[in-house]
């Protein structure tokens, strides 16, 4: 009993270690970009989401909307939305936006892109894991979080 004990404190342990050092590997690096316009695809793992491509259900949520017809205002909501939720806005170019969210128990960095499509009056998001497989759904409730912050400002 005292060996299974022992066994388990020690697999926990690594555990702990491990996700550790996932945190600090998820301080560097960063997002994917604009690739022709658009928002990045997610990769296979399901700690991607992006309103971008509707490839599958795990991946794709709808975007928000927009119905202000002053470009600047929305762009005011969009740095207010990161910002209220918990985001570091890293960069601001034109209709591309760039923010990071770091968890609080092991320090993982996560990205989030946002795009402004003034043509369709949509706002893009997409919100990925640096490191790992599974997020917990994390991205996907910033994701959402961040699109209801939209779309009633």
């Amino acid at each position: 009993m005292k060996f299974l004990l022992a066994l388990i404190a020690v697999l926990i342990i690594a555990a702990l270690i491990g996700l550790s050092v996932m945190g600090m590997m998820s301080k560097s690096g960063g997002a994917p970009g604009l690739i022709s316009g658009k928002l990045s695809q997610c990769p296979k793992p399901p700690n991607c989401v992006c309103t971008e491509f509707q490839i599958d259900a795990e991946h794709y949520l709808p975007p928000a909307t927009y119905s202000s017809n002053e470009i600047n205002t929305v762009r005011k909501q969009v740095r207010s939305a990161i910002s209220v939720s918990g985001g570091e806005l890293l960069r601001e170019r034109d209709n591309y936006f760039v923010a990071t969210y770091t968890s609080g128990t092991f320090g993982f960095v996560d990205d989030l892109e946002v795009r402004i499509e003034p043509d369709t009056k949509q706002i893009h998001i997409r919100s990925a894991s640096r490191v790992g497989y599974s997020d917990l759904g994390a991205n996907r409730e910033r994701a959402s979080k961040l699109k209801s912050l939209l779309e009633e400002l």
